[in-house]
């Protein structure tokens, strides 16, 4: 043959490093471990590992290793290394025992070795790589590699700091770290401020990882708990030396919607800051309104903007009532409330409140219309109408029963039934009309929109119905007057007196208890006036203490149920 006709393809792989171009032969198992690893055999950390690129692929390695700091690099460089993923896991397989630190070396040029992150192996023992790479125009090759310096151990504390006060640091060299321990019974905001361009390391909750970011030359505050009491300082650009100056704040708000764990709102400032930033939790107090009064909020900030300090205003049951900025004017009706601080923005900040009589629009209904529950048309069923003009435009219909009365009402968040000593009379989040027997006295019903419509949502009409609901038989269950059962595993049985007749019954439980129901109709659970569970079917249910009332409004004619204790 004639050897001009031969072709040969040749495939050369070099690995630009330190500017020398080097040769790679990756089939010498001798200087690199293969990309088809056994993984039951150990490899040495000492030599590189080589990862052909052809394909996109992952590889297990196993590895002994001993405590200390070690370190990935590669050949890849600057944003390439973002092509390859390598991660370090115990042998168990939960890589969350190791405390790895998502390192920001990569975007500083000075850094030699290329190290992505640093993964502090706290207990010698047996080890995996994973590593998982995308097709690429070159080979990959990583080491892992055990970094040797005097001051390398994260674990040991270098700062015991349980006060305010300043405190010198000395970081040795780009990858030393210095410890700072709080030791520091309950809760505390913790603000440090340093002017030699330091970073933190700091725990990310939940999370394998200590996220690492930049000292602001106005310092860092953070919400010091179990889970963050270590934080690290170190300088990826080299050595640094000075003070940190560490201040604690007291912080005494709960940061859980729990009223008895929270402080309460007073008609002045207090030193029981709120502290907001996104790196910290909502946080709580409550408020306790005796009577129907304008409450007007005010902030006194502590630093920050006064625009961006900012809240909600929630009912007991978690209902919002209305978003508080500087100045903000809310009606409200006697019972508990608590505020929940906003934390989007880097503001401190205590609030107050201040009472004032309210500037409502009144309506006087002299006589209610009746309607007639068995020949009544819906369609001729009484209403009450009108237009909120403005937003935050308080409504009240105010009327008076010279006797016993059925009363058919509207449910619905944006109409409310109370009587004269402002207790909440319907039925809270629970839709549709209901029937009510109210006993002699005066009533009022309170017009209400979402506080989030805006001002262009004005003038609003609304509609509601309030009647006499006649009756030409007796209902022998309206609420609130439902008869008290109970629990047995005797059959109740209960006869429905018209189209859609709401019935029900009553019982207390003193303590959590699991109850058992059967009924042949979808009921609904009230809780202390509150819808608690809108579908309830046979089953079993595990309920808190309170009152309780169990409706059916059914078009069967016999309502059936049993209800007894597990």
């Amino acid at each position: 043959f004639d050897i001009n006709d031969v072709i040969m393809d040749m495939k050369y792989n070099f690995s630009f490093i330190h500017e020398a171009f080097i040769p790679l032969d990756i089939y010498d198992e001798e200087m690199y471990y293969p990309l088809t690893n056994d993984e039951e055999t150990l490899i040495d950390i000492s030599q590189p590992i080589l990862f052909t690129s052809d394909q996109y692929s992952m590889s297990r390695y196993n590895v002994y290793l001993e405590e200390g700091i070690y370190g990935f690099t590669t050949n890849q460089e600057g944003t390439d290394i973002n092509k390859l993923y390598l991660s370090l896991h115990s042998n168990d397989n939960t890589s969350t025992d190791l405390r790895v630190f998502a390192d920001v070396y990569n975007r500083f040029d000075d850094n030699p070795y290329n190290i992505d992150r640093l993964y502090e192996i706290n207990q010698a023992g047996y080890y995996y790589i994973m590593a998982e790479y995308p097709v690429s125009d070159e080979p990959y090759v990583i080491w892992l590699d055990k970094l040797e310096y005097e001051n390398n151990d994260v674990r040991q504390v270098d700062l015991v700091v349980n006060e305010s006060g300043q405190f010198a640091y000395n970081i040795e060299n780009m990858y030393d770290f210095v410890c700072i321990n709080f030791d520091y019974d309950g809760a505390a905001v913790i603000k440090i401020t340093d002017d030699q361009n330091n970073s933190v390391y700091v725990n990310a909750s939940e999370s394998e990882y200590y996220l690492s970011f930049m000292l602001p030359s106005e310092g860092y505050q953070f919400l010091l708990n179990e889970s963050n009491h270590v934080l690290y300082l170190h300088n990826p650009n080299g050595s640094s030396s000075g003070v940190l100056d560490i201040e604690f704040l007291a912080f005494n708000h709960t940061t859980n919607p729990n009223i008895e764990d929270m402080l309460e709102m007073m008609p002045y400032y207090t030193e029981d800051y709120f502290y907001s930033d996104f790196r910290f939790p909502n946080q709580y107090i409550a408020l306790e309104v005796q009577d129907l009064k304008s409450f007007t909020f005010n902030y006194q900030v502590n630093y920050g903007d006064l625009d961006d300090a900012r809240g909600g205003l929630y009912s007991e049951d978690g209902v919002l009532v209305s978003f508080i900025t500087e100045g903000k004017t809310v009606i409200l009706t006697p019972g508990i409330y608590y505020y929940k601080s906003e934390h989007f923005s880097e503001v401190s900040y205590s609030i107050k409140y201040t009472i004032s009589d309210m500037n409502a629009t009144r309506h006087t209904i002299a006589e209610l219309e009746s309607y007639d529950k068995l020949y009544g048309r819906l369609s001729e069923i009484p209403h009450i109408s009108g237009a909120m003009q403005f937003k935050g435009e308080y409504i009240i219909y105010d009327f008076s029963l010279s006797i016993e009365t059925d009363i058919m009402f509207t449910n619905h968040e944006n109409f409310t039934l109370y009587d004269s000593n402002h207790r909440l009379i319907s039925i809270g989040l629970r839709s549709g009309y209901m029937v009510y027997r109210l006993l002699p006295g005066d009533y009022y019903v309170r017009v209400t929109f979402p506080d989030y419509y805006e001002d262009s949502f004005y003038p609003a009409e609304y509609v509601f119905m309030l009647n006499i609901f006649t009756e030409q038989a007796e209902d022998d269950s309206i609420y609130p007057y439902f008869d008290l059962i109970e629990f047995s595993n005797q059959f109740i049985e209960t006869r429905s007196n018209y189209l859609n007749d709401t019935d029900g019954y009553r019982f207390i439980l003193s303590e959590p208890t699991q109850i058992h129901l059967y009924t042949n109709s979808t009921v609904s659970l009230i809780k202390d006036n509150k819808l608690y569970n809108s579908s309830m079917y046979s089953g079993d249910y595990n309920l808190p203490a309170g009152t309780y009332d169990i409706l059916c409004s059914s078009h069967q004619n016999i309502w059936t149920m049993v209800l007894s204790r597990n």
